[in-house]
């Protein structure tokens, strides 16, 4: 129950800040709500969601203990494609451009690349991230 917690609190925390930095800081995408943007902003966004895929993926696996990484990964993608899109909202709604449909997919890009992580990396690394401690919660 403690890590669930922790992995729920830091995932909120993780996208948190990144709203709040779009909002009333710099903004992520000030540069990349813009049609003509840079491609260095487009690798921004997949890099800052492929840490927030990392989290949500442990957040997933803490809350979902029972099931296999076979939920996991999916529902984490969902789930992080629904926040990837609020926030490309946002992004839009801050600086008064439209919605970016590459920025969506720079943003699912770091998702899958988490999936793909989570299959190259060792399974013992995985399955401690997972939770999977052998009933240790």
């Amino acid at each position: 129950m403690k890590s669930r917690m922790l992995w729920l609190s830091a995932a909120i925390l993780y996208y948190g800040a990144m709203l709040a930095i779009q909002t009333w800081g710099p903004g992520m995408a000030q540069v990349a709500a813009h049609p003509t943007a840079a491609a260095p902003s487009k690798v921004l966004y997949a890099v800052v969601y492929l840490g927030l895929g990392m989290v949500l993926l442990g957040a997933v696996a803490h809350v979902f203990a029972q099931s296999t990484a076979a939920l996991w990964r999916p529902l984490m993608l969902c789930m992080g494609a629904g926040l990837a899109l609020m926030h490309i909202w946002v992004a839009a709604v801050t600086s008064g451009t439209s919605m970016s449909a590459e920025l969506w997919m720079s943003a699912l890009l770091g998702l899958a690349l988490t999936v793909v992580i989570t299959r190259v990396v060792p399974e013992r690394i995985w399955l401690r991230w997972y939770g999977v401690n052998g009933g240790k919660d």
